[in-house]
């Protein structure tokens, strides 16, 4: 069923995350099969129950992030790294300079052997590729300095922090990600000639509405290829439409309805087609059950879809608009 299919990358680095607290937009911790990495992931204000979540991973490197502007795609970040999670963050949350902080991402290994050194070492790679993706502006005193380990334990951090890169890409950060992928040479030279050629060929009101997409691209601050600056905030929505109500949460244009949710049965006949059967193999599945002398049926596991407008459709039935998801207070 096309709607179970949560990340197409997963098929290639798979990543288990688990909700510790039960909560899915709570404390969240990310581990890859056959990796010691461990990535945590929490609100700042849940950073005790984070802490808690941890157990005994008290060595770790951590991010604590934050948006700096009202759209949110500028961040700011502080890394650093402790041998005391606990006290460590409870030092940051009293500091007023760290004001600015929503989300605290943690990053340690289940290797016994894991200690100062190589935390020291990891922070130092997690500034390091921080600053070489350009995603967020960071916050430090000091550059942290380069720890003097051998060749072979750099090359176990640098593995290290790829699993956990995975990790963080799971529980919504991408600020160790690229902005953009990269292009070779030979690709590059080949669009600037395709770009070349299409401009000379479109003229009249073709180039007049490729200048106005380009105008709305430029002002709305996103083109193709284009993301925004640092973590991808969860959101706890929810969608009443006629006798129908769900509950969802959204995180970096996926959509998750959550158990309890409700679907309408009937739909029209002009939904797209792809939405029609996938509610028709809902339906003929185990997770929904009527609700007695209604046309509803509730959910009960979750289950994702790809956007909010797809998933308005796919709920009520009907011709309904991403913006009737509304935030949950």
């Amino acid at each position: 069923m096309s709607f179970f299919l949560t990340n197409p990358s997963a098929v290639h680095a798979t990543c288990l995350v688990e909700h510790v607290d039960g909560d899915p937009l709570g404390v969240r911790m990310a581990t890859s099969p056959g990796s010691s990495a461990v990535v945590l992931a929490a609100p700042w204000s849940r950073r005790d129950a984070l802490v808690a979540g941890a157990g005994s991973l008290q060595i770790a490197a951590y991010i604590l992030a934050g948006s700096i502007d009202l759209e949110g795609t500028s961040w700011a970040v502080y890394n650093g790294e402790t041998i005391n999670l606990g006290q460590r963050l409870g030092c940051h949350a009293r500091d007023p300079a760290k004001s600015f902080v929503t989300s605290v991402f943690i990053l340690t290994s289940r290797d016994p052997l894991f200690g100062k050194d190589h935390v020291a070492g990891l922070q130092w790679l997690i500034d390091a590729r921080i600053e070489s993706t350009g995603r967020a502006h960071i916050l430090r005193g000091a550059r942290p300095s380069r720890p003097d380990l051998d060749a072979a334990t750099w090359i176990g951090l640098e593995r290290l922090l790829d699993d956990a890169r995975r990790g963080l890409v799971a529980l919504g950060c991408r600020l160790l990600e690229p902005i953009r992928p990269d292009h070779t040479e030979a690709r590059t030279e080949l669009g600037r000639t395709a770009s070349s050629a299409a401009r000379d060929a479109v003229t009249g009101p073709e180039r007049e509405a490729a200048a106005s997409t380009t105008f709305v691209e430029r002002m709305s601050g996103l083109r193709e290829g284009a993301t925004l600056a640092g973590p991808i905030e969860p959101r706890r929505l929810y969608l009443v439409h006629r006798d129908v109500w769900a509950h969802a949460v959204a995180i970096d244009g996926n959509v998750t309805i959550r158990a309890g949710s409700e679907i309408r049965r009937s739909g029209y006949a002009t939904m797209p087609p792809g939405i029609q059967l996938d509610r028709e193999r809902l339906f003929a599945s185990d997770i929904v059950i009527r609700i007695p002398g209604t046309d509803r049926w509730r959910l009960t596991h979750d289950i994702n879809l790809p956007s909010l407008s797809s998933a308005a459709k796919f709920v009520t039935g009907s011709h309904v608009h991403a913006a009737s998801w509304k935030p949950m207070a």
